[in-house]
């Protein structure tokens, strides 16, 4: 019977010895990371479908709300507005992330704007399988300016 380490090493005959890195194979193994930052292949499990299809209703409220705590009664000066912006992008993504929904990958854009008496019409265009993507979006608005928060949820096979 062949053991582990003269699999291994049937598999690293003919590459250069620095990429070998003897000694730490069983850790990387387990962490699924070489040594070099290289992850590791695993094996396809051939699901199509996900276990637990995205479902838009059980993050609009409280992104809704996200929305709402972050810019209140918040006037609109650029600087602040972006720092804002990029904040509420994080939480609304980390906030996608406590769901699970299992293999979905997550876009989140948050868009601000100056409230000047003017009209605003957004638009977005992607590729994707409508059985298995979807979104939200969730706008607010006060007397000073808009905000609009949309996130992508996109399945990956």
């Amino acid at each position: 019977m062949v053991s582990r380490t003269e699999r291994r090493m049937s598999v690293w005959r003919g590459r250069r010895e620095s990429l070998r890195g003897w000694g730490r194979e069983e850790e990387e193994a387990e962490e699924g990371v070489s040594s070099h930052g290289f992850r590791l292949k695993l094996a396809n499990t051939y699901r199509l479908e996900p276990l637990q299809p995205f479902i838009p209703h059980l993050l609009q409220r409280r992104a809704q709300e996200l929305l709402l705590g972050a810019f209140g009664d918040m006037q609109y000066q650029r600087d602040t507005c972006r720092q804002v912006a990029c904040t509420v992008a994080g939480q609304l993504l980390a906030l996608a992330k406590e769901q699970v929904f299992d293999r979905y990958r997550y876009v989140v854009q948050v868009s601000v704007g100056q409230k000047q008496n003017q009209g605003l019409k957004m638009a977005s265009r992607a590729l994707w399988d409508p059985e298995k993507d979807n979104f939200i979006t969730v706008s607010y608005e006060n007397t000073h300016l808009f905000a609009v928060g949309t996130v992508f949820a996109l399945y990956m096979d």
